[in-house]
């Protein structure tokens, strides 16, 4: 029971984790059992894994080739995401690790880590997000006083805070009894975002493309960035003692990007209205981008894109029902007109 509450604790704490554990009941058993009772528990944890979820395949078994389609197909303007995340995450599965997988994103609102999150859980284990093996940390949900949300981001979490945590991050075998090697932490935060922006923004100044920027370029900025800002990373001993594998910076995206996110949720919404570019340019044009000497970037990402597109098809919808309606009234009174006769006929 303690090891269960130590790793709710820790999940509070962390974003997304893949915790790998032995069964307490199991443990407690084994202890006393003969071989042939071993056997029969062995047995017994076989059958149990064909009606429930349990730790091992096909419950947990990534798919690596279809994460990277995924990534590469579904994940806009995230060169670095898409050349990071597949290297991080199959090196830690194809061998047994010395220490958890701690892997930072950073970037602004609506750049795609909770979409890149998601992404990973669904690759990962069968049930995705709803596994019983992540656990997917959504504040509103777990602190239900809004008027102190404030207090539950992770760059707006106490200074240090989050040092707390280091022990489970760090090389050890296990932590009262609990192995923590197999774990995959992620952290969700939008502090480093104005500093990632502020390096998109003087790269397309001096007419570079953004694909030009590599994860190295991005790194040491972002981890002096938030160990120096105020939130629960400043000072933090995870940073200072490089517990963080990979701080991964998500760009700001682009109009090109935005409206690959129109397009796409447009598809899945109406495929015709999908096609009417008048209509995607109607939905890009109510988002607000910057800087204001040169509006290239979106300031909500793809974050409002649903709300706005929603809006849009229902007006696009309503104007085409409105056309067909005069069309076939306009078609209806010609053909009275030419079924009526004709008076110098009478």
């Amino acid at each position: 029971m303690g090891q269960r509450r130590m790793v709710h604790q820790l999940v509070l704490l962390g974003l997304l984790v893949h915790l790998v554990t032995a069964d307490p009941l199991s443990l407690l058993i084994g202890g006393t059992v003969t071989v042939g009772g071993g056997v029969f528990y062995a047995f017994r944890d076989k059958i149990k894994c064909k009606l429930y979820e349990c730790c091992e395949a096909p419950y947990v078994e990534p798919n690596f080739k279809k994460m990277a389609d995924e990534l590469k197909e579904l994940v806009y303007g995230q060169h670095i995401v898409q050349e990071t995340l597949i290297p991080a995450l199959k090196s830690h599965f194809d061998r047994q690790p010395s220490k958890p997988l701690v892997l930072s994103f950073h970037g602004a609102t609506g750049s795609g880590k909770n979409h890149v999150s998601r992404i990973i859980a669904n690759n990962i284990y069968q049930k995705g997000l709803a596994s019983q093996y992540v656990h997917h940390v959504v504040a509103t949900a777990e602190f239900p006083d809004r008027t102190r949300m404030h207090e539950y981001q992770v760059d707006k979490l106490p200074e240090q805070l989050l040092s707390g945590i280091k022990p489970f991050l760090d090389y050890y075998d296990s932590v009262k009894g609990v192995d923590f090697r197999n774990a995959i932490f992620i952290f969700l935060s939008n502090a480093g975002g104005d500093a990632i922006s502020k390096s998109a923004i003087v790269q397309r100044a001096a007419g570079q493309p953004r694909t030009k920027l590599r994860a190295g370029d991005l790194e040491r900025t972002v981890s002096e960035h938030v160990f120096n800002t105020p939130g629960g990373l400043k000072m933090s001993e995870l940073i200072s003692n490089h517990l963080i594998d990979h701080f991964v910076p998500f760009l700001p995206l682009e109009r090109e990007h935005v409206r690959n996110c129109i397009a796409y949720y447009m598809r899945d919404r109406d495929a015709t209205a999908a096609r009417d570019p008048a209509l995607l340019d109607d939905v890009l044009g109510q988002l607000q981008f910057y800087p204001a000497s040169d509006p290239a970037f979106s300031s909500s990402g793809c974050k409002r894109v649903q709300q706005k597109s929603d809006v849009a098809l229902y007006q696009w919808r309503a104007r085409r029902k409105e056309k067909a309606d005069a069309a076939a009234a306009a078609a209806g009174l010609h053909a009275a007109d030419a079924a009526a006769p004709d008076h110098d006929e009478i």
